[in-house]
């Protein structure tokens, strides 16, 4: 019934006034909002050769890691990176989206003006972020700039940055309905599932 619950409550809790955003320029019309949250965590840096023009050594980022929350400053799930170019959203019902750039500058470019808008790699499990399509970073802030030197001595350094931003997720508006049938289904045979074990 947890499970359940936890899927439910963001449909009324999330799609609030507050939270209603103008849609991406490039995002397909039959899409809607579903969820934003707000992301608070580390990027982390390792210094490393440069293979572009430039400094000999530079700070490259090597991935994410941030806890997403509601409206409401509770915990609802995390971002992370398995692979730096393919960022991953996880949401407290198990359900998981991973993204790549589609418009505008990457997403791990945070002194962009731009907001990159990610279309949905992959989709895993049943719940909420298994129906999204697409993903907008809006508004970004990297805390603090990379404060050591990044040259040969230190090749393979890390340094953890601190970092907020906000996530909007968007899905088809036509195929929502259809999706949450299968959702609570899959959820409702866990439930029994669970009761007569």
């Amino acid at each position: 019934m947890a499970a359940l619950l936890c899927w439910l409550i963001p449909l009324g809790g999330h799609l609030s006034a507050q939270d209603e955003l103008s849609p991406p320029d490039h995002l397909p019309d039959d899409q809607m909002l579903l969820l934003k949250t707000a992301a608070n965590g580390v990027q982390i840096y390792v210094c490393g050769a440069n293979v572009w023009d430039g400094p000999e050594y530079v700070w490259t980022l090597k991935g994410l890691d941030a806890t997403l929350y509601d409206a409401n400053g509770a915990k609802v799930g995390i971002l992370y990176t398995v692979n730096v170019w393919e960022p991953t959203w996880k949401y407290v019902d198990g359900s998981k989206v991973v993204g790549q750039t589609v418009y505008g500058d990457s997403y791990l470019d945070y002194f962009s003006p731009r907001n990159p808008l990610l279309k949905a790699e992959s989709n895993t499990g049943y719940g909420l972020l298994s129906g999204v399509d697409y993903v907008e970073r809006i508004g970004n802030t990297r805390h603090l700039r990379l404060m050591s030197s990044c040259d040969k001595k230190h090749d393979g350094a890390e340094q953890r940055v601190d970092f907020t931003a906000t996530y909007a997720f968007y899905t088809d508006a036509s195929h929502w309905f259809d999706h949450i049938s299968q959702v609570l289904s899959q959820l409702l045979k866990r439930l029994t599932s669970t009761v007569n074990d």
